[in-house]
């Protein structure tokens, strides 16, 4: 069997964060359908949309953090994850946030996320560690 390539590990940590994407959708979706509790207009999509690309960009970073050995990305986003989730699971709870405010916090933690996962891609497919530069 030949040995995993880095550009390999990478594509496969995507490729399980898009089908956590698109069976969250799914299961998601139907639930929202079924209880008529249809989010009206685009703030549906865009909530799934951020949630996917949440999803993608995490399951990569935790393959980047698996194949480097390295615990800083895979912590980051158990971190992320569960920032969202408490977020998501208080609003169900009846926490008093608009959802202007909850989808804000979601986008930041995505666009955390896949910043993290550009900077750690980078390191994985160049070999080379990203160093601060000095002024």
């Amino acid at each position: 069997r030949p040995p995993l390539t880095s550009h390999k590990v990478l594509t496969a940590g995507i490729m399980v964060g898009l089908g956590f994407a698109i069976m969250e959708i799914l299961v998601l979706g139907g639930n929202i359908v079924a209880a008529e509790t249809v989010v009206s207009g685009w703030s549906g999509v865009v909530e799934r949309g951020i949630a996917a690309l949440f999803h993608i960009f995490s399951a990569g970073l935790i393959a980047i953090g698996w194949r480097q050995r390295r615990w800083l990305p895979i912590a980051a986003v158990l971190l992320a994850h569960a920032v969202t989730d408490f977020f998501a699971g208080a609003a169900g709870a009846g926490l008093a946030l608009p959802l202007e405010i909850l989808e804000s916090i979601f986008l930041v933690v995505a666009i955390l996320t896949w910043l993290g996962f550009l900077f750690y891609g980078c390191e994985l497919l160049t070999g080379k560690k990203m160093e601060k530069t000095k002024n």
